[in-house]
């Protein structure tokens, strides 16, 4: 998988580079670090979801359609 990545990153950045986006005459690297507010404890059930997606579907279809 790593290397699939890197293989497309390469060639979009190899894209950018040949229609003029991307110069590499200076480049940074960010290491900045966010702190999460999750912990090991915190997850969300599948079917929950689901059916919260279903009712916002049906929502969605009440208010769109006549």
């Amino acid at each position: 998988m790593k290397d699939v990545l890197e293989k497309i990153f390469t060639s979009v950045l190899e894209l950018l580079i040949e229609e003029g986006y991307v110069k590499l005459e200076n480049y940074f690297v960010d290491g900045t670090k966010i702190e999460a507010n999750a912990n090991r404890y915190t997850f969300v059930w599948g079917k929950a979801v689901a059916k919260h997606k279903a009712r916002l579907q049906e929502k969605v279809k009440t208010l769109l359609l006549p």
